[in-house]
């Protein structure tokens, strides 16, 4: 059999295991608690259960690993690919390009990270691990080149962690999706992140004023743009419905994209002249076939009464109704907590976004399993064409590693259902994609009535809090889930200083836990937490503190520890539930079904 691509297979060289875990923050624990709560440790009382993942193949498509020289300390598992570049035989036998293009960035970790933690939900062994292709994806031509080569090693599974903001119409089409089409056809199960767009996507049909530019923004003055700090990194796109199944056709449509400042001037610009392709010619500079126009520049912090406006410039006059624009933003710098507002916040900010139509591309693939999370920032559909993506959502997509840094996102879940598909697969080779989707139940999720909003809490978020104070969560977390569940649903501060948690459990149920604080929160020597369940009169019902591990109610010592140190104070209360079906979305939660509903699929088991 003739090698069509260059590998760097990697040895078992020594095991170095991520500290991963989900909500509770870094723990001896935390991949145990992070499976048990994706519902797969069952499958390891299943007789050779390892011996059948070992049989199961994950490609990974990605833009960087990090240094190659080192990945077999972060997965020492015995069956791993990484494909950096193609040969010239592959590309020639498959017409993909002529020579090789975009090398892997080794300062990018993201795909590293993705095969990490889907090796994580399979148990972390590394003599019983799937077997993991690393491919490289940097680049239409070699994401093309990557899914050739997953259909020729017949892997089972795709992680895609990455959209694309053009390249299609958002209808699930186009010349990135047909290629997505050719590995779905062929059997393989391709799980994409629905990617992390929520908040920052803006649709339109083009209309334009008697100067020929599109009508955006309220009077038609523009997109409008709040960055926060200087040198805010931030990219924009501009996309129109003028994709077919071919990259290369071209469009007669042109539109232009500008960014001006609040005094009206341009500060940054996109002019490339689209053209239909003319076989025989070659594209000139500033031409381009596909609809789309790019800014990509550093900002300086605006005021909120002077944001920065996003405005587009029809080049054709050629447009009908039909014709629809998409203007995204992607900020170069990950959120930051801001002081003032109490909150995580992005670097930029789409003021005049639309919370729907959100899902990028191959997310918005018929034949792909759309994964999203539970975050705001999580992109929502439904599709261009009306189908509702994402097609299911986990409830956690957080993950921390041993070397301190932490990551979340839909990237994560995408990668954390690679790993669950790759157990379920392992234990049922013939599940197909309707099949899981048809494990999805949507459920109606609790709106927390906030307690005592007028006593001036700032709701921080779950996930803000977890990140800006981790000591704190960790023992909230780690009394709260128990068993493989979390209940957790809100997390504020007192502007006073001390925290709040909103829980759905009972007092019954927390005074339970209380009194059995897990004992790798009794060393005062990481930290120092009081809890109290506080009932309607402002009392405490059952309170607790780590340190000497005290638990019970009427204690006075709970009111001197709130005076001195109200950071170190978490009050729990009971959430209450205010939803309307009517008016509610239902989510596609992921639950993973028990073995009965596998054994009910497949006779023989």
């Amino acid at each position: 059999m003739v090698q069509f691509f260059k590998t760097l297979v990697i040895g078992v060289v020594g095991l170095t295991l991520p500290n991963l875990a989900a909500d509770a923050g870094v723990s001896p624990n935390g991949v145990t608690t992070l499976r048990e709560r994706y519902g797969v440790t069952a499958f390891d009382t299943i007789p050779n259960m390892g011996e059948r993942l070992k049989s199961i193949k994950i490609a990974i498509l990605d833009n960087g690993y990090g240094d190659p020289a080192t990945l077999s300390k972060d997965l020492p598992v015995e069956n791993l690919k990484l494909v950096e570049t193609y040969t010239p035989e592959f590309i020639k036998a498959y017409g993909l390009g002529s020579e090789n293009v975009n090398p892997l960035d080794p300062n990018v970790q993201h795909g590293r990270q993705m095969a990490m933690l889907a090796w994580a939900i399979t148990g972390l062994k590394k003599e019983e691990a799937p077997q993991f292709l690393l491919m490289n994806a940097n680049g239409f031509t070699n994401f093309r080149r990557a899914i050739q080569t997953a259909i020729n090693e017949k892997v089972d599974i795709i992680l895609n962690s990455q959209n694309w903001e053009f390249g299609g119409n958002f209808d699930g089409r186009g010349h990135v999706n047909r290629e997505v089409s050719r590995a779905t056809q062929a059997g393989i199960l391709w799980i994409n992140a629905a990617g992390n767009y929520g908040g920052k996507v803006y649709n339109a049909p083009v209309v334009l004023d008697d100067t020929k530019h599109v009508k955006l923004g309220a009077k038609n003055q523009g997109l409008r743009v709040n960055c926060r700090y200087d040198r805010s990194r931030l990219k924009i796109t501009l996309a129109w419905n003028s994709f077919n199944e071919s990259e290369q056709a071209g469009t007669d449509k042109d539109l232009d994209l500008f960014l001006l400042d609040s005094d009206g001037n341009v500060v940054g610009r996109s002019e490339l002249t689209q053209i239909v392709q003319n076989p025989g010619t070659d594209l000139a500079e500033g031409q381009s076939y596909l609809a789309r126009e790019i800014i990509e520049m550093e900002l300086d912090q605006t005021k909120k009464d002077k944001p920065y406006r996003i405005k587009l410039f029809a080049k054709s006059g050629n447009f009908t109704a039909a014709d629809r624009i998409r203007v995204s933003i992607v900020n170069g710098k990950s959120p930051v907590f801001d002081p003032e507002e109490r909150k995580m916040v992005d670097y930029c900010e789409l003021l005049d976004h639309q919370p729907k139509q959100e899902i990028m591309i191959p997310a918005d693939h018929a034949e792909v399993i759309t994964v999203g999370d539970m975050t705001t920032a999580s992109s929502r559909g439904p599709t261009m064409d009306g189908r509702t993506k994402p097609d299911l959502v986990l409830r956690y997509s957080e993950a921390e590693f041993s070397d301190g840094e932490g990551l979340a996102g839909t990237s994560n879940a995408a990668a954390y259902f690679a790993g669950i598909m790759a157990m379920i697969k392992a234990y049922s080779p013939s599940v197909t994609r309707e099949w899981v989707l048809a494990q999805v139940k949507p459920q109606l999720l609790s709106k927390i009535i906030k307690p005592g909003e007028d006593k001036g809490i700032d709701d921080l978020g779950v996930d803000t809090v977890r990140q800006i104070h981790p000591t704190v969560f960790k023992g909230i977390d780690s009394l709260l889930s128990k068993d493989g569940r979390t209940s957790l649903v809100l997390a504020g501060k007192y502007r006073k200083g001390s925290y709040i948690a909103a829980t759905t459990m009972s007092p019954l149920e927390l005074n339970r836990y209380f009194k059995h604080i897990p004992p790798a929160n009794q060393n005062p020597d990481h930290f120092e937490i009081y809890m109290a369940e506080v009932s309607d009169r402002g009392r405490p019902a059952v309170w607790a503190y780590v340190r000497d591990r005290a638990v019970g109610p009427g204690n006075e010592e709970w009111e001197k520890i709130l005076k001195e140190k109200p950071e170190l104070f978490v009050q729990i209360v009971l959430a209450k539930r205010k939803q309307k079906p009517e008016k509610d979305p239902m989510i596609p939660l992921w639950e993973t079904p028990g073995l009965s509903a596998y054994k009910a699929k497949d006779k023989d088991k």
